[in-house]
């Protein structure tokens, strides 16, 4: 019977005679049957699916609570690490705090900062920005006085000896502003306690968002923060921390190492460090000896030796060539290491000098020479700016000359800070010619001040320059300067006082389609001198500025609307008035007393100074007369 079932079931499915076995090899139906007969290790595919992954979930978790095991190692052993780089971090803080500026975290200067010393050092670091606000306040009267001391000192007995009315009027002029005087002086007396004497070493090369005078003018959306050029203290911290290093090359470090000796040689003449005995100059530091011990004409001979060599290095020397061998001089000449990024120590060193002296004095001098020489870092033009501005600061003109020869001679690329104090040196030392001219190099005229990358060229328009790029030639591109507030408000100074009122407005005008917009100081400086000049018709255009910086969101200070409603008082214009101080009022708001008060000062100020330009007509006009008798 079993063959039988089987028989019949392979006799259903196909033939099984030997001519079909033959040509078809055995039947599908013993295959099948075949395979029926074999064991099977598992009952679907599906099943061996769901084991692998339940296999590799399993291992997969074993790996996951091992990892996360060692993650937590990891960063309990980071936090012993924070934690006592912090502890090592605040103990320099504390160390550094003693050691350069003499205080304590118990100061009570620094306010409640026992816990961090980190507190009092960003304290200390907070004072730095205002470097640059002190360039632009309280240099109105500055501009002022400045005139009315140039004609005291100018003013001889014999040029006005046949002019009683002009004599009586000075006399008379002088008494009336003994009081502006003092208040001028207390003004530089607290402006510069307030500074602490203490130049910005970190504000004049570190960004802070919260600096003034930043390069993005009101009003002016052209002006992108973030195509400034690596030097300026404004740049976002990407173009100035993570560009390509600062290397010179052999030409550029050898100008600069001449440079630097040439301008320690001229300020030890100035300082008066010639012909000094053995024990002074033991006594300075083993750096500067050798030029402290100089004699006049010896210091004269080693400064032509220097000018030789500049002028070799720059007429007759290429990049491309090969180094040349150091010359031996009468003085010794500084090397410096070619690969430098910030020269920090030394900005620091320079920032703790200046904080320690009070004035600029011989032993000051000294010191920065000796700083000069000694650090392996060039100078670059944050190190010149740091010194710059504390010379002017102090007044000292006679100091300033030598760094604006070494700007030019060492072709240091100059900044925003830069330019202000050159246009405050000329401007402060009388040299109209100078000053305008230096105007015309930061505008990119007669071969500007500095060069632009070699592959700026390549870009189309030169876009990214925002129109401060210009080609020279067909392989060079001269880079015009950054617009700022912190040198236009040089240049409105500098051209009031050279040129004249008509000449500053009409100037300022041709500079706002290339980025130099007006701020409220240059507002001021022109509305004050509108004022005295008594050409109203300026004094409405320039409000109209103050205006249009108010609707993009900028409050107008109270003392250009002080300013501004003595101005509109003196032109008998009482309508005017009323509303200026109406919008006063409602900006600064109980502050009505205090604008009344302020725009009688300026209603006096402006009547004193119509008073010293009356005067220095007269004094004019009776020399006149004396040389046509």
């Amino acid at each position: 019977m079993a063959l039988r079932g089987l028989w019949t079931r392979i006799c259903q499915f196909g033939c099984s005679c030997s001519a079909c076995r033959a040509q078809h090899g055995p039947p599908q139906s013993a295959r099948n049957g075949y395979q029926s007969m074999r064991s099977k290790a598992f009952p679907t595919s599906t099943y061996v699916y769901t084991m692998i992954f339940g296999y590799a979930t399993a291992i997969d978790t074993v790996r996951r609570v091992q990892r996360r095991k060692q993650w937590e190692e990891a960063i309990a052993q980071k936090k012993k690490e924070v934690e006592a780089a912090e502890e090592a971090v605040a103990q320099r803080a504390q160390e550094l705090l003693k050691a350069r500026f003499g205080i304590t975290v118990e100061d009570p200067a620094l306010g409640n900062t026992k816990d961090s010393p980190l507190e009092a050092l960003k304290s200390l670091e907070n004072t730095d920005s205002k470097i640059i606000q002190l360039a632009s306040e309280n240099e109105v009267l500055e501009v002022q006085f400045s005139k009315v001391s140039k004609d005291h000192a100018s003013r001889n007995s014999k040029e006005i000896q046949s002019g009683h009315s002009a004599i009586d009027a000075l006399h008379s002029l002088e008494a009336e502003l003994a009081d502006a005087h003092d208040a001028v002086e207390a003004i530089e007396r607290d402006r510069d306690s307030q500074s602490g004497n203490r130049l910005g070493s970190f504000s004049l090369y570190r960004w802070k968002p919260e600096m003034p005078s930043a390069p993005n003018i009101p009003g002016r959306e052209g002006v992108a923060v973030h195509n400034l050029p690596p030097q300026s203290p404004w740049a976002r911290p990407r173009p100035r921390h993570l560009g390509p290093p600062a290397r010179w090359t052999w030409k550029k470090l050898r100008t600069v190492e001449i440079c630097t000796a040439r301008l320690v040689l001229q300020l030890f003449q100035i300082a008066g460090f010639t012909d000094q005995p053995r024990e002074i100059v033991e006594s300075l530091p083993q750096s500067v000896q050798h030029y402290a011990s100089l004699s006049r004409q010896q210091s004269d001979f080693a400064l032509q030796q220097l000018e030789l060599e500049l002028f070799r290095l720059h007429s007759f020397v290429n990049d491309e060539d090969e180094p040349l061998a150091h010359l031996q001089f009468d003085v010794p000449i500084p090397r410096f290491n070619p690969n430098h990024s910030f020269e920090t120590k030394s900005l620091l060193k320079l920032s703790s000098i200046f904080h320690e002296k009070g004035a600029i004095t011989p032993s000051t001098i000294a010191r920065i020479s000796a700083e000069l020489l000694a650090s392996e870092e060039p100078p670059t033009i944050h190190t010149v700016n740091c010194i710059f501005t504390a010379f002017l600061r102090h007044k000292r003109l006679e100091l300033t000359e030598p760094l604006v020869s070494m700007l030019f001679d060492a072709n240091l690329r100059p900044n925003e800070i830069t330019c202000s104090s050159v246009l405050r040196h000329y401007r402060r030392a009388g040299d109209g010619d100078q000053f305008m001219q230096y105007i015309k190099l930061m505008r990119g005229q007669d071969r500007g001040l500095m060069l632009a990358k070699p592959w700026f060229k390549t870009i189309n328009n030169l876009h990214k320059s925002q129109g401060r790029c210009f080609m020279l030639g067909t392989n060079k591109v001269v880079q015009a300067t950054v617009p700022s507030p912190l040198t236009f408000l040089e240049i409105v100074l500098g051209l009031v006082q050279f040129a004249g009122l008509d000449t500053a407005w009409k100037f300022s005008l041709d500079l706002m389609p290339f980025g130099w917009t007006l701020d409220f100081p240059c507002i001021y400086i022109l509305m004050f001198q509108a004022g005295v000049d008594a050409t109203y018709d300026y004094c409405h255009e320039i409000w109209r500025q103050a205006d249009r910086l108010s609707i993009h969101g900028h409050s107008i200070p109270k003392r250009l609307y002080a300013l501004a409603i003595a101005v509109h008082h003196m032109e008998d214009q009482p309508d005017r008035c009323l509303t200026l101080f109406k919008e006063s009022s409602n900006l600064y708001p109980d502050s009505e007393i205090e604008m009344m008060e302020m725009a009688r000062e300026r209603i006096k100020l402006i009547k004193q100074y119509r008073l010293v330009n009356k005067a220095a007509e007269m004094n004019v006009q009776s020399s006149d007369m004396q040389k046509a008798n």
